[in-house]
């Protein structure tokens, strides 16, 4: 059992020096989402649970492109218009 958990103390201490070793690229980076995480075609779903869907995936990609890059923008695809 003590074998165990050094071995969990060690694979998490790695884990952390993998991500300080991560270096942002200078990239600004817009991120236009609104796709739910359901598939709305095939299944019935109020729009309440869909605008959640959109809104937890929306965070989930921003959270992972700020771990890349040094500028990150989201905008919600209804929001969007092209400059």
């Amino acid at each position: 059992m003590k074998y165990l958990v050094n071995l969990f103390c060690v694979m998490f201490f790695l884990c952390g020096v993998v991500e300080a070793g991560i270096k942002k690229s200078n990239v600004t980076v817009l991120y236009v989402g609104g796709t739910p995480d359901i598939n709305t075609s095939t299944e019935k779903v109020d729009s309440a649970t869909v605008a959640a869907s959109v809104k937890q995936r929306m965070a989930s990609f921003e959270k992972l492109l700020k771990r890349y890059f040094k500028e990150v923008a989201v905008v919600d695809a209804k929001d969007y218009t092209p400059e």
